[in-house]
């Protein structure tokens, strides 16, 4: 039978590697660890939010209930060709996560179009309201990203605070002026995930 030596790192009884105890059978064995037992180092994810994770604000254009949207998800847009629309998201990452970037993919088709998008933090009775990150559009440049890497309040709370995102399309003269086609926040963890 082969045990793992981890004298270094903690002491153990009958500490049996994971892999001899399923080949022999044995997977009803107990591990028992004392003393501190560290994770791997920072691991790095990602989370993408597109269309289908958007609502429009009450103070969008009139008559407008959703985010306007190729039918395949691929882009958001304003559903008015003189109006500013606005949407909202939530955000939902791990407790204790750290915010590293917020990266956005925009077309901005003309040099009077502008688009905007933040990504903030607010308390649970709803104030303060910290910005985050800014990642807006640059008017006129076609297809680009915009990216934030000096995030303020990066340290994620769920048991205190609620994260969003707040994007605004304003088009010159026609929908396709200006668009949205995805939203990527970088974070770290140091602890295992659920």
């Amino acid at each position: 039978m082969s045990y793992t030596d981890l004298s270094d790192e903690f002491d153990y009884k009958d500490l049996l590697t994971w892999q001899n105890m399923d080949a022999l059978g044995e997977n009803d064995k107990e591990m028992y660890i004392s003393g501190n037992f560290a994770f791997a180092p920072v691991k790095t994810r990602y989370y993408s939010m597109g269309a289908g994770d958007f609502v429009m604000q009450s103070n969008g254009p009139a008559g407008s209930s959703q985010v306007w949207n190729r039918t395949d998800g691929t882009f958001m847009r304003s559903p008015s060709t003189t109006l500013s629309s606005a949407q909202i998201a939530g955000v939902h990452l791990p407790h204790g996560a750290t915010v590293t970037s917020f990266k956005v993919w925009w077309n901005n088709a003309v040099g009077g179009a502008t688009g905007e998008a933040s990504l903030f933090v607010s308390a649970n009775y709803g104030s303060p309201v910290t910005t985050m990150a800014t990642a807006d559009s640059t008017p006129g440049a076609g297809q680009h990203t915009a990216e934030d890497t000096s995030i303020s309040s990066a340290t994620v709370a769920n048991d205190a605070n609620k994260i969003s995102v707040y994007l605004a399309m304003d088009p010159v003269s026609l929908t396709t002026d200006i668009y949205c086609y995805m939203i990527v926040i970088t974070y770290t963890v140091t602890t295992p995930l659920p």
